[in-house]
């Protein structure tokens, strides 16, 4: 009993200095001094940082604090003076307060890839940036999976409607082969989320058909598809520039 107390003390002991070890970096202490020196930011967290944290904020929300600090300062790319401008600063604030509200940490990495790769830009695009952390707050993180399973999978569909066909009616082979592949792939990602997530096939088009909304999938009408397949959606650019910026 004495050496599981004296192993639990022990852990405590390293938190207590990997969280001294992140305070005091230097990329850390610009930003949280840049939060408590821009008021309009949130008082809540500018008077937790400047309390010491454990006195202020929830425990969760210091864990999460630490998490997305030690994310960022791992990254060797990052340095002090990428993040002391005030507009890198208040993109730190706002990405904090995404995470102060989520229920789960499962998009905790993400926030903290977002804001890494905001700051290392040579052109920062602050517009980006906050459309991302928008899509990061709505979407749930299985919303996100969903998006990234079907962005594996590389279901890339040209226009197949049947009126592009060189003649209507006619029977193209190589467009049928083309519709079959696509159909596999589609019934093949249909397989992998009821698979992992238990989401079969009907419901999972009000899935699609809700994230479409972020505009990060979208529907394509193929009126000569197979029955079975006959709502497919795709991932679009727009997404692949969100997933390289919280997958990296």
């Amino acid at each position: 009993m004495k050496n599981n107390e004296l192993t639990v003390e022990k852990g405590k002991l390293n938190n207590v200095d990997k969280n001294s070890t992140i305070l005091n970096h230097p990329i850390i202490q610009i930003l949280l001094g840049g939060l408590g020196s821009i008021p309009f930011i949130g008082s809540a967290v500018s008077a937790g940082i400047n309390s010491g944290l454990n006195t202020c904020l929830k425990r969760e929300e210091e864990k999460r604090l630490f998490h997305i600090c030690e994310i960022i300062i791992s990254d060797d790319n990052i340095t002090s003076d990428m993040v002391k401008d005030v507009k890198e600063i208040i993109s730190f604030a706002k990405m904090l307060d995404v995470a102060r509200r989520l229920i789960t940490n499962d998009k905790l990495d993400f926030l903290a890839n977002l804001y890494k790769n905001l700051v290392a830009q040579d052109e920062k695009n602050y517009d980006e940036y906050e459309e991302f952390l928008r899509r990061l707050d709505e979407l749930s993180f299985r919303e996100i999976e969903i998006l990234h399973i079907l962005d594996d999978l590389d279901l890339v569909i040209e226009d197949l409607n049947a009126d592009k066909q060189k003649e209507k009616g006619n029977f193209d082979e190589e467009r049928h082969l083309r519709i079959v592949q696509i159909e596999n792939k589609w019934l093949k990602f249909q397989d992998i989320i009821y698979q992992r997530f238990q989401i079969d096939s009907l419901d999972l088009q009000g899935y699609m058909q809700s994230i479409s909304r972020s505009g990060f999938c979208v529907q394509y009408k193929v009126i000569d598809m197979p029955i079975r397949a006959n709502n497919i959606y795709a991932v679009t650019q727009y997404y692949k520039k969100f997933a390289n910026k919280i997958y990296k």
